[in-house]
């Protein structure tokens, strides 16, 4: 019986360890880490840039949806199963930012200090980094063309 009550335990505490979410400092893309060389930013537009945005956000698995907030800003929610995540991008032709905004199901917990940063589970911050990436590789990819045309 004693045997029994062990192993039940013993299951317990792996099945709640295995479900409990990790947490990580939310990851920000700071217009330091989002800004293009002059090179870059002299050859596209506003407008190239948005299209590198908005091509990038439909090449994500799972897919973030874009709302525009006027000019050089998006909302980004991405919708995967039980779990929302809502960023703020900022672009202009040289650089883009992608902030926090909101999520659901993600555990985020406020900061309560300098010392204790804003934590989220680590899907969010995977998610933001692999948009990140979309942006800076179709950005490459619209100076290329727009460089063939000028």
């Amino acid at each position: 019986m004693k045997k029994i009550a062990a192993v039940c335990l013993i299951s317990l505490f792996f099945a709640v360890a295995a479900t409990s979410a990790v947490l990580e400092t939310v990851y920000d893309v700071e217009q330091s880490k989002g800004t293009f060389p002059s090179a870059i930013s002299s050859v596209i537009t506003l407008d190239d840039m948005k299209t590198a945005i908005i091509n990038a956000a439909a090449e994500t698995d799972p897919k973030w949806e874009l709302t525009e907030n006027g000019d050089g800003a998006f909302t980004a929610t991405l919708n995967n199963k039980e779990y929302t995540a809502v960023a703020d991008i900022k672009y202009s032709n040289s650089y883009f930012t992608i902030t926090y905004k909101d999520s659901k199901n993600l555990n985020f917990s406020p900061k309560d200090d300098k010392l204790f940063p804003y934590k989220i589970n680590t899907g969010y911050n995977r998610w933001v980094t692999i948009l990140e990436q979309k942006i800076r590789l179709n950005v490459r990819k619209v100076f290329l063309e727009a460089r063939k045309r000028k």
